[in-house]
């Protein structure tokens, strides 16, 4: 169980970095979207520079959340297959009236009732 509450904590704080980088990122297209709508002549030196890094910037950001998306994809797939292994290893064969009957419990219940 320890391992699934690691998958959890994981997997929530992936998303908040993901959330936080998608923030960023739009943060980031609206400086560079605000730079580029004046008019070319009138751009000087340092908001051309400003523009490059914000592009520069901002590939950098759409790397990281394709990083970001394919680790929460991981995390996901490996938490779903430690679920079902946990699921399909915890289950108990257990009919109470092995205690009486002995372990043919489930044979001899059913061929009295047939």
């Amino acid at each position: 169980m320890e391992e699934m509450s690691n998958y959890q904590s994981n997997i929530s704080s992936l998303k908040s970095e993901t959330e936080s980088l998608n923030k960023e990122l739009k943060d980031t297209k609206e400086k560079i979207a605000a730079i580029e709508s004046i008019n070319p002549a009138k751009l000087n030196l340092f908001d051309e520079a400003e523009l490059q890094r914000l592009k520069a910037y901002n590939d950098e950001l759409e790397r990281k959340l394709r990083l970001n998306k394919a680790q929460l994809e991981v995390e996901a797939k490996s938490a779903d297959k430690t679920a079902k292994w946990t699921y399909a290893n915890s289950q108990v064969d257990f009919n109470p009236l092995n205690k009486y009957l002995g372990d043919n419990a489930n044979t001899q219940a059913y061929s009295r009732n047939n």
